[in-house]
């Protein structure tokens, strides 16, 4: 097997090096790649096997035909004959020492013993398995719903019915005894809004919401070009803005973000790492041109001050991967610059199925769309936490859900958004 070919197999498993697989879709897709190159290689091993095989063979046909035959009593009491065999012996079978050296055996084995360690574990296995459990729960799925090509989706009515029915039965109240269940929570809001149950936005309130160009109170970079901006919600009021991002922008935040995503973190004294949240993110700057042009418009249609916000993060999901219900007011950091007070969500990548942002304290859900960025308040005017912006991932069914989130912070937008003397505000 050539040298390079290790080489470059190498440095491509290297690349795997420190990630878990399960928690980001966009890495296991690598796995394909992984595997035809795992097949490529052994495929490669083998020939590097049969070619050294043919050489030692034409050795041992050569040293057959050399070797002394009759009594080694009487050759040997021929001094040259002796001498011929000692110098064959010495000479001959330190070659063939040195072409056993040369078996691919020992190279190709160093190289499963290094890539056994890269490839998904048990712990991947076992995660990813909890991740397909916690879709069965809160998606109210068959088993076969998950195993074959014939998925239905969760936010049409009747494909709902299929879900809660039992061998045929059209009913809502009778559960389905296969599926497996985490904990016993799987009829909470949260969870009936991922399936698109509990949406407290009917029609008649759906109808007073407007959509518009907006120009963000006479900003000068958007008189020629405002945003379409879109009442996703009224109270609290939760806008969407559409066309924030083009696609080349979105890849390129995809791109940089890829080789540094790592496990994403939540704030716990126990440990950053929590299955509450199962994602990979990556931190960007806006040293970045395309980040900082970005975060430059996200402040020019929301009207506020980015000058403390937190750094953009990209977040990409995996099997089963969400983010349980949350408020994203944070910490006050070391540098006084306050809570979270606002969230942006910018949706990189359309979901097939499930992903949507939910809202259970007022029965709220958001569907992911590709380019569009949606922004809502994390703390009243008065300053205190706003019960109503806990919110969650759903877990993504079918797809992979890309975001980039922006969390801003109360330094800089005391004349942007004017605090409230009452408690209530």
């Amino acid at each position: 097997m050539g040298t390079k070919k290790f080489i470059i197999f190498f440095c491509w498993l290297a690349c795997a090096m420190g990630h878990e697989f399960y928690s980001s879709t966009d890495l296991m897709a690598n796995l394909i790649t992984k595997e035809e190159e795992l097949v490529q290689s052994f495929g490669d091993y083998i020939e590097a096997v049969e070619v050294h095989l043919l050489k030692l063979r034409s050795v041992l046909l050569v040293l057959q035909i050399l070797k002394l035959s009759g009594r080694p009593d009487l050759e040997m009491s021929d001094p040259l004959a002796a001498y011929k065999l000692m110098r064959r012996l010495r000479e001959e079978w330190a070659t063939i020492a040195e072409y056993t050296k040369l078996s691919p055996f020992q190279e190709y084995q160093d190289l499963l013993e290094y890539e056994l360690q890269q490839i998904p574990g048990k712990n991947d296995l076992d995660e990813a398995a909890v991740g397909i459990i916690r879709l069965q729960e809160i998606y109210k799925l068959y088993p076969q719903n998950i195993t074959t090509d014939h998925l239905t989706d969760p936010t049409n009515l009747e494909a709902r019915l299929d879900l809660v029915s039992l061998k045929g039965q059209r009913s809502a109240h009778i559960s389905n005894p296969d599926i497996l269940t985490l904990n016993e929570t799987s009829k909470s809001t949260y969870e009936a809004l991922c399936r698109g149950e509990a949406v407290k936005m009917k029609s008649r309130r759906k109808r007073q919401l407007t959509c518009r160009y907006s120009t963000v109170g006479g900003n000068p970079k958007l008189m020629y070009a405002p945003v379409k901006e879109e009442e996703e919600w009224d109270k609290p009021p939760f806008m969407r803005y559409h066309d924030v991002i083009s696609e080349t922008e979105i890849e390129h935040l995809k791109n940089c973000s890829r080789p540094r995503l790592q496990r994403s973190e939540v704030n716990s004294k126990d440990s950053p790492v929590s299955f509450n949240r199962v994602s990979q993110s990556a931190g960007l700057t806006e040293e970045d041109p395309v980040v900082f042009r970005v975060i430059q418009r996200l402040s020019d249609i929301t009207g506020m001050d980015m000058e403390s916000a937190d750094s953009l993060e990209v977040s990409n999901y995996g099997i089963g991967g969400h983010f349980g219900p949350h408020y994203d007011t944070g910490k006050r950091d070391e540098s006084s610059d306050g809570y979270r007070i606002a969230t942006i969500l910018i949706y990189l990548s359309d979901v097939g199925v499930g992903g949507a942002t939910v809202f259970p304290n007022i029965g709220a859900s958001l569907k992911p769309q590709k380019g569009t960025a949606v922004m809502w308040y994390n703390l009243l005017q008065n300053g205190q936490v706003d019960e109503q912006s806990l919110h969650a991932g759903c877990p993504v069914f079918r797809g992979s859900k890309w975001i980039a989130t922006k969390w801003i912070r109360e330094r800089g937008q005391e004349f942007r958004r004017r605090c409230a003397l009452s408690e209530t505000e």
